[in-house]
């Protein structure tokens, strides 16, 4: 089972397309991986073409075009679960004319690279299957091809940007999209953060698989696009909705292990709620997988600068997607729409969070469509609102009371 190799062969030519009736296997590691030539149009109708059209694979819209498909037969370290995961790159598209491209895979990512440069990547499992037979390669595809190891490739990827557009913005590379806007102000300082999605939620076969970046500005005008503020660097890594704040000095990124999303089947642990203190204790990220088990739920990173993060490796609460916020009285208030939902507080990250309000039954009780996902918290000339699911809008009765008003429900407002 190989955790780590690249791969890489010729582009094949405009002349070697057009010698081709149709879809051509051009090589075969049975078992592990299949690498081929299918020729689609936008308007066909058969199983692959939704994906291929959310993931941006057509490019005239008006012919047949030729696309490049690695079927990746990939399974866990165990063996007890495996499956096949996809990476495309449509041969129309301007990088990827001419020139050796490769199939790259570290353990974690899998993707295709131009003279190092990312062009396409996926997230599925933790390794390649084994292969059951020898490589078959395609007749007059006669470029050879090489495999050697990932950790002597360099990949490069596209630099950032210091003075971008923030309006329409899409992230680069290709197929890659801005999700989940998490927005965020401190120090005339305004942080835009976002999950980077692929293929619309496409990435392991439709089970996410998304980390964070950000975008900064200090007038709204002219924008920095950051490094990563949470990476994926493990298989199983994929992340849930968050917030940043500024808390004793630091800045906290808060977002959710969306572990169950990962098709392995290793146990997962979470935090339990004490029923007698009513509260989340602490948990150890690093202790749970020296155990042979992973992490889910709420974590965060801690920086400087709001720029650099570094993971704090602690469970705090069960919540996927759990909007943290610092409070005016110094504590740190938690508001869960769904895995241990309610609002819970703490003095501190060092410290569990213990439950505090009601939960979000009033959520249910609305004549609105809505549910309890992604609560966003704000205060404002001493009211507080809390937006939350798809139409929810609540505000508390007085500037003391606890009690929320389902503003987007009532009928005069």
């Amino acid at each position: 089972m190989k955790q780590n190799f690249y791969l890489s062969f010729a582009l094949p030519t405009e002349e070697y397309l057009s010698e081709l009736e149709g879809d051509t296997v051009l090589l075969q590691i049975p078992g592990a991986l299949t690498l081929q030539l299918i020729n689609r149009s936008y308007e066909d109708q058969d199983d692959k073409i939704n994906s291929m059209r959310s993931e941006g694979c057509f490019y005239f819209k008006e012919e047949k075009e030729w696309i490049l498909e690695a079927l990746c037969s990939m399974c866990t370290v165990d063996g007890t679960y495996s499956d096949t995961y996809i990476l495309r790159l449509p041969l129309s598209a301007p990088f990827a004319k001419d020139g050796t491209i490769g199939l790259y895979f570290d353990g974690t990512w899998f993707r295709f690279m131009k003279d190092g440069s990312l062009l396409n990547e996926n997230t599925g499992l933790d390794c390649f299957a084994e292969p059951t037979g020898e490589i078959m390669t395609a007749k007059g595809w006669e470029i050879a091809f090489s495999i050697g190891n990932a950790d002597q490739v360099k990949v490069s990827y596209i630099e950032k940007e210091e003075d971008c557009n923030a309006d329409f913005y899409s992230p680069e590379p290709w197929n890659s999209f801005a999700g989940d806007v998490m927005n965020f102000y401190h120090d005339g300082v305004y942080h835009l953060i976002y999950l980077r999605d692929r293929r619309h939620h496409g990435n392991r076969n439709g089970n996410g698989g998304h980390d964070i970046y950000q975008l900064t500005s200090t007038d709204l005008i002219h924008w920095t696009e950051q490094e990563s503020v949470a990476v994926i660097d493990k298989p199983w890594l994929t992340y849930g909705t968050g917030t940043m704040l500024f808390h004793n000095g630091k800045y906290y990124m808060v977002y959710g292990f969306h572990t169950e999303r990962y098709q392995g089947a290793q146990e997962q642990v979470e935090c339990k709620l004490d029923q007698e203190k009513m509260e989340f204790p602490l948990l150890s990220c690093e202790q749970i997988l020296k155990e042979g088990k992973l992490p889910a739920g709420a974590s965060y990173s801690v920086s400087e600068d709001g720029i650099h993060f570094v993971p704090s490796g602690v469970l705090y609460h069960p919540g996927r997607n759990p909007s943290t916020y610092a409070m005016p009285d110094g504590k740190v208030r938690v508001y869960a729409g769904y895995m241990g939902s309610g609002i819970w507080e703490s003095e501190s990250f060092e410290k569990p969070f213990h439950q505090t309000g009601e939960d979000f039954t009033f959520v249910n009780r609305s004549i609105m469509k809505n549910s309890t996902e992604c609560p966003s918290f704000f205060t404002w000339n001493g009211y507080q609102y809390l937006v939350i699911g798809f139409t929810g809008y609540y505000r508390n009765l007085s500037q003391d009371s606890k009690e929320y008003v389902d503003m987007a429900g009532k009928e005069e407002i």
